[in-house]
């Protein structure tokens, strides 16, 4: 129950396109879990309860392996010119040095994407945010789309060249 209540402050949990399937992983893991705490409190013992252990932590590495595969991600080519275009039109409003969003005087955590240095450092970041989780822009204000996404995701894990 905790893990769902704190979800929506780790996007890998809520941005997943197939939500629903990690909490139907993270309710079988409790529903398992609390079976052996039922079960050993009533002095069952053996070979009763001797599955549940397993079974749980095989459910928690499908849930694990489930949490990284993005079925409707498709692979794009490395591309970095646009790759650029999207991180100016969707990114540096608010990370940059000198930000042009009204709700920002600084680069939010610091995190600055206005040149190729910045980016780098921040790659894993972005990554995370804006590709696998969707979460960034904040509300999609800048109308992201998918091929944009995948545009950037690929750059990103080519290590962002410059060419």
């Amino acid at each position: 129950m905790i893990a769902m209540m704190i979800s929506n402050h780790y996007p890998v949990a809520f941005g997943h396109p197939s939500s629903w399937a990690l909490i139907a992983f993270i309710l079988a893991i409790g529903a398992v879990t609390r079976h052996w705490f039922n079960s050993h409190d009533r002095g069952v013992r053996g070979r009763a309860v001797q599955w549940q252990w397993p079974v749980a932590g095989l459910l928690f590495i499908g849930m694990m392996w489930f949490s990284a595969w993005r079925p409707d991600q498709a692979m794009a080519a490395v591309d970095p010119p646009r790759a650029m275009q999207v991180v100016e039109a969707h990114c540096t409003a608010c990370h940059a040095a000198a930000p042009r969003h009204e709700s920002f005087d600084e680069a939010p955590g610091g995190a600055a994407f206005d040149t190729l240095q910045g980016i780098r450092t921040h790659a894993s970041g972005m990554l995370a945010q804006a590709v696998l989780s969707r979460a960034m822009p904040l509300g999609n204000e800048s109308g992201m789309t998918e091929a944009e996404r995948a545009t950037l995701g690929a750059w990103l894990r080519a290590g962002a060249p410059a060419e």
